[in-house]
């Protein structure tokens, strides 16, 4: 009667990439067959390291969005007994981003921005953030937001920015509340000091 959301009452299976009940898979693991997969039926007695990552990169090679997303995550990091290597990730983040996963064009956005796993480019990072953004991911919301209020890949835009800091901000990110905070008051010191060319000082308007 409830949809399944990996990031409250389900988990996705190493072996298939099938979403599965987390109080479902509890009692499975009470019966004779808690060494088999619900969903595919493969063999998941081994859950080694090495095993969960072998399970993962097989589903990335055949396509998987979600693994090829973990398995940059695992190179990103040098999680699971996986050696770092920032710019395979980097690669992971790619393809699991031109596959349609939101966090993986977050991660590949960071990536770029801040020079890890290859050379900072602040346009290709602006470029990522608005794909995770368009697709909802709230850090790519506030991170498109802050790259439009700073003009860092793109041009500067303080409206545009107010509206992704905004959908930040409604959404519960912190950032993008202290951000919008900024943004506003730049915009009332904008409207209270105005410039006057040639005389070098600011003139204030009441």
């Amino acid at each position: 009667d409830t949809k399944m959301n990996t990031t409250t009452n389900a988990s996705i299976m190493e072996c298939c990439g099938g979403k599965i009940c987390k109080r479902c898979f509890v009692e499975t693991q009470k019966t004779k067959q808690k060494d088999v997969c619900p969903l595919c039926r493969s063999d998941t007695s081994d859950s080694s390291e090495a095993a969960s990552v072998k399970k993962v990169r097989k589903r990335a090679n055949r396509g998987d969005a979600n693994a090829m997303y973990n398995l940059g995550c695992y190179y990103d990091s040098g999680a699971l007994g996986v050696i770092q290597n920032q710019a395979l990730a980097r690669i992971w983040y790619q393809k699991a981003a031109e596959n349609g996963e939101a966090r993986g064009a977050c991660n590949l956005g960071c990536s770029y921005r801040d020079g890890e796993g290859g050379p900072v480019d602040k346009v290709l990072a602006a470029k990522y953030f608005r794909m995770a953004a368009e697709m909802g991911h709230i850090e790519s919301i506030t991170n498109l937001g802050l790259a439009l209020m700073r003009g860092d890949g793109v041009e500067t835009d303080m409206e545009e920015a107010k509206k992704w800091l905004t959908k930040g901000a409604q959404a519960g990110d912190e950032l993008a509340v202290q951000q919008l905070g900024m943004c506003n008051r730049l915009e009332q010191m904008k409207s209270t000091f105005s410039f006057v060319p040639g005389a070098n000082v600011f003139s204030f308007s009441r």
